[in-house]
């Protein structure tokens, strides 16, 4: 874990990021720099270390079953043991995650969406049958060259059927029960969709990285902004 340096007078926000499969905490911790926000935003933040370097989020990755292997609820405790033993406000917990982190970020929204203000996966995707008890903020960066987890779906995912990235996104509109049309920005490198007329406050925010493959943060420092910015935009204004 890792604290602001200061002890803040308010209970403070909590970020988990996820490493991606084969990775582990620490190099996800390297890669990522979300440790500046521990001193400019005067966050905690948390890497959680998966077993056998995978997490299990559905049809992938962990390395046995899902009966032996409960990722979710090592997450579930791990945030309980975070909010009980430091300054942290419970109503602002975010998860993230890249490729097989993000994935995990997923399932653990459609199980526990009352425990987090939001969910962000960068190039993962979502493997399980999602129902969450309650609309859940998410925020979704892929490339639309990625063949790892494919753009447009089909077999990646550690040899599983990926579903399309734009059906993924239908789903959490749905979900959400986002109405009227997006707001889109374009930009040569970037397209934003994002909804904020969804229930219970969520806002659901999809990024696609024109012509970027299987990558992140390391190239694209960016993407970190993102992730915060959109986390403020969630709790500045409730779930």
């Amino acid at each position: 874990l890792v604290e602001p340096p200061t002890l803040p007078a308010s209970p403070a926000p909590l970020v988990l990021f996820l490493h991606g499969a084969t990775m582990t905490a620490a190099q996800a911790e390297r890669v990522t720099g979300l440790d500046v926000l521990a001193a400019t935003e005067g966050a905690f933040i948390a890497y959680p270390q998966g077993l056998g370097n995978t997490w299990n989020a559905g049809a992938c990755c962990a390395p046995a079953t899902d009966d032996e292997v409960d990722d979710v609820a090592f997450l579930s405790a791990l945030i309980d043991h975070l909010v009980d033993t430091y300054r942290i406000d419970p109503t602002r917990v975010l998860i993230g995650g890249g490729s097989n982190g993000g994935e995990m970020a997923y399932r653990f929204a459609c199980e526990h969406a009352d425990r987090i203000a939001a969910a962000v996966d960068i190039v993962g995707t979502l493997l399980v049958d999602c129902h969450p008890s309650q609309p859940v903020s998410v925020l979704d960066i892929h490339g639309t060259t990625d063949t790892f987890i494919p753009y447009d779906g089909g077999i990646g995912c550690e040899r599983v059927t990926c579903p399309a990235v734009p059906d993924v996104r239908l789903t959490w509109k749905r979900l959400d029960g986002c109405s009227g049309p997006p707001a889109v920005i374009a930009t040569p490198s970037l397209v934003y969709t994002s909804y904020a007329s969804c229930a219970a406050h969520a806002r659901v925010t999809f990024i696609e990285a024109i012509g970027r493959g299987h990558r992140w943060y390391r190239d694209n420092p960016d993407d970190l902004e993102e992730l915060w910015t959109f986390f403020m935009a969630v709790t500045e204004n409730g779930r």
